[in-house]
């Protein structure tokens, strides 16, 4: 499967999804995700896309501060297509930019070489690790920003089956996809 036709099958079908089993997913992804070691970690999370029925972390991010982790998001340009990091706390002022992304308003910029765990968004990632997003290359772009050792998750409700055939070589892969159960 090419990433352009993974795009339109998974946004489609995500696009089928209702509330409550886009709850219940998110649930169990944030279960799931809670079994992993943050003891001194700087873990990245992104924020949920409400009209895209993005995956809802809130329940992870929570779990985060329970245990101490240090938690960052990002916000976005739209010009460069880049990300800059921004400490999240319960403290963090949040507002929906343009295309519906909540973004910190406050908040203490870090280094992307500071992150040790990353939470990545996708719409479909293969067992080899290639993942397919929206297309506009964000997190590649941010990835290559991290250090070689950052550990990636991906998120999705979706398992893996398909192989996408058309990766690049800048196309950073993630290391585990955790997707509802």
């Amino acid at each position: 499967m090419t990433k352009k036709e993974a795009r339109k099958k998974f946004r489609d079908l995500r696009d089928l999804l209702s509330e409550d089993l886009i709850q219940l997913a998110s649930h169990s992804i944030c279960e799931q995700l809670t079994e992993v070691d943050l003891t001194d970690k700087t873990v990245h999370v992104f924020l949920p896309i409400k009209r895209l029925k993005e995956i809802d972390l809130w329940e992870f991010i929570h779990h985060c501060y329970i245990e101490r982790a240090t938690v960052c998001t990002s916000v976005s340009n739209f010009d460069n297509h880049s990300m800059k990091t921004i400490l999240l706390t319960p403290e963090t002022e949040l507002k929906e930019n343009e295309w519906g992304i909540p973004e910190p308003t406050n908040g203490r910029e870090l280094s992307a070489k500071d992150i040790d765990l990353i939470i990545v968004p996708l719409l479909y990632a293969d067992e080899d690790g290639n993942r397919v997003g929206y297309g506009k290359g964000f997190y590649d772009r941010f990835l290559a920003q991290c250090r070689t050792d950052v550990k990636k998750i991906g998120v999705n409700y979706f398992a893996h089956k398909d192989s996408i055939e058309d990766t690049e070589p800048t196309d950073l892969k993630i290391d585990v996809l955790v997707f509802a159960k």
